[in-house]
């Protein structure tokens, strides 16, 4: 019998070590910020303009160890969701959209482009999941304030101001236990 416990608990312990899911689990969690942008009634269409979202008051530290982690801890952050929906006016969809791109930026860090669709498909509705970047983005959310530009091109006029919530979903991996 003790024979078996000095197999079975290395054994085990291996097992769990190397399970990845099981470890990324420890690792990674999951922040969200939000932020909102109007967009003129007066866009030009098949023109490239920029409308700028409210800033994001990125709290990233205060999020890590919220969730139990050392801030110092941070291995990366990478943006897993974003969505535009239209808040204002009500009964809308994106038929009036045919690109957009998201860009962020902070203090001493150069702008990035970190979520795009390059064609807006028809039918879509009032909610739109952009393609996200694989960048380490920690840089960006360790900053106080991070800045936000976004650039659309819009195929027909829009007969008001349009009021857009940004939910962004990113996904931090902390470095726990040397893993």
């Amino acid at each position: 019998m003790k024979y078996l416990k000095l197999i079975i608990i290395p054994v085990f312990f291996t097992l769990l070590l190397t399970n990845c899911k099981l470890i990324d689990g420890w690792t990674h969690f999951e922040v969200d910020y939000s932020s909102s942008v109007t967009l003129p009634q007066d866009l030009e269409v098949n023109k490239s303009e920029d409308v700028y979202p409210d800033d994001i008051a990125a709290d990233l530290e205060n999020e890590v160890e919220s969730e139990g982690y050392n801030p110092d801890k941070i291995e990366s952050v990478e943006l897993s969701d974003l969505y535009l929906t239209i808040d204002l006016p009500t009964g809308v969809d994106f038929s009036f959209l045919s690109s957009a791109e998201l860009f962020m930026n902070a203090s001493g860090l150069t702008e990035t482009r970190v979520a795009w669709i390059d064609e807006v498909p028809t039918g879509v509705g009032n909610s739109l999941k952009m393609k996200t970047t694989s960048s380490d983005l920690k840089s960006f959310l360790k900053q106080e304030v991070v800045t936000l530009r976004l650039n659309i091109i819009i195929n027909q006029g829009i007969a008001s101001d349009y009021l857009i919530g940004i939910d962004t979903k990113f996904l931090v991996d902390v470095k726990i236990l040397g893993i």
